[in-house]
């Protein structure tokens, strides 16, 4: 039995290290041509690498994006890519102008403390009547916001 599993963990492991040497190929859609362009980053020519697409798949450790180690200044399409958190690139990462806190309708906008970024907008969740405790969450009319319920007698 100690053998058997000997055997298996020698296996196993000589697979992920053979899976982490190999270059990470990604299809991407020209938006512009409508035509499928494929990019191959390789360890070396890059600063991420597929040991981390491998580590992701193996151990379940994805924190984010998929594509989130891809510098989107150096290679833009990735950012475009399914998985991608967003389509916009600030400061080397995708993020999505629309939603991020942080790029909150541009790069660099950071929404207050308190407030969360809806449709571009930087939005205080607890007063707001059409954004009421989140975005696009709205009252009815006459109803006013407070502490982010609607209709919350104070």
């Amino acid at each position: 039995m100690a053998q058997t599993m000997s055997v298996f963990f020698i296996l196993l492991s000589a697979m992920v290290i053979q899976a982490s040497s190999r270059p990470v190929d990604i299809v991407s859609t020209n938006l512009n041509k409508g035509t499928n362009d494929k990019i191959t980053y390789d360890k070396e020519g890059s600063s991420f690498s597929s040991t981390w697409m491998i580590k992701t798949r193996v151990l379940g450790q994805n924190t984010g994006g998929v594509y989130e180690n891809y510098m989107c200044e150096v290679y833009p399409k990735v950012c475009h890519l399914k998985g991608s958190v967003g389509k916009d690139c600030c400061n080397n990462k995708c993020v999505d102008v629309k939603s991020d806190n942080m790029n909150c309708s541009k790069c660099g906008d950071k929404c207050e403390e308190g407030n969360i970024c809806c449709n571009g907008k930087c939005i205080d969740i607890n007063t707001d009547k059409h954004h009421c405790g989140g975005c696009n969450n709205k009252c009815t009319h006459g109803v006013r916001c407070n502490y982010g319920m609607c209709g919350y007698a104070a």
